[in-house]
């Protein structure tokens, strides 16, 4: 899988193409391979059991249903986990996780945990990256605590992040079938950006990505402000569902 990820993203490169797109439809493929019925006269192994398939409509129900009971736990400070999911975890995962962390300081909450990490981080060799210097200086603008700023180094998504987390909220439709696909377990807390306000269902099931779509760094910083964060900090609030397709977005 490595190698097939190295050679992919080397020839999107020397293409002047979204390299970082070759890599997580690589990765998706390769999880979806694993799942595929053997060739005639292959020999069969066992798979190990795995929890039932639940249909669109009760795994909406019980996301709705956990996002409301995370916003109640922020609001009453208790102990929760929240994790943010993207591919390189250099755009969008970890601009939510500052501003959620920094909002959560400004109101004295200290019981949340924020992270974030990248499905594809590894493979990028985008590993202990430091925030980019652009969205520096855009939360420097905005009075976000620095620690943050200085602290924030890109992580790859692992099982035990994603076991550890109450709530994961993903970026885009793919990487929830990239997680998904590895723990069937944490669907029901599998969350798009997009689902957290109705306003964001125009964007479709991806939310907007700067490395790929039309949108500029400060734009995307303000959209995660106030829909992303906002939404998880105000409670009741709508769950807007499962939005219809759009692009797909890339960090």
């Amino acid at each position: 899988l490595h190698q097939r990820l190295a050679s992919a993203i080397a020839l999107a490169r020397t293409q002047g193409k979204d390299y970082r797109e070759a890599a997580l439809t690589i990765v998706l493929v390769n999880l979806l391979s694993q799942h595929a019925a053997p060739q005639a006269g292959t020999p069969t192994v066992a798979a190990p059991q795995r929890p039932i398939a639940e249909d669109v409509t009760t795994l909406t129900a019980k996301r709705s249903q956990l996002v409301d009971q995370v916003r109640g736990q922020i609001q009453r400070d208790e102990k929760v986990t929240i994790s943010f999911v993207c591919t390189a975890n250099t755009n969008r995962s970890p601009i939510a996780s500052i501003l959620l962390a920094d909002s959560l300081r400004r109101q004295g909450k200290t019981n949340a945990i924020v992270q974030s990490g990248g499905i594809s981080v590894v493979q990028l060799g985008n590993a202990g990256a430091p925030l980019l210097p652009e969205f520096q200086q855009l939360l420097r603008q905005q009075r976000v605590d620095e620690r943050l700023l200085d602290t924030f180094r890109s992580q790859p998504v692992t099982p035990d992040l994603i076991r550890r987390s109450d709530l994961v909220v993903v970026a885009d439709e793919i990487h929830r079938e990239v997680i998904a696909q590895q723990i069937p377990e944490a669907s029901g807390k599998l969350v798009l950006f997009n689902e957290l306000d109705p306003a964001l269902a125009r964007f479709g099931p991806n939310f907007p990505d700067p490395q790929s779509d039309t949108i500029s760094r400060s734009d995307m910083v303000m959209l995660v402000r106030e829909k992303v964060v906002a939404s998880l900090l105000s409670f009741p609030q709508p769950f807007a569902g499962q939005p219809s397709s759009g692009t797909r977005g890339s960090s």
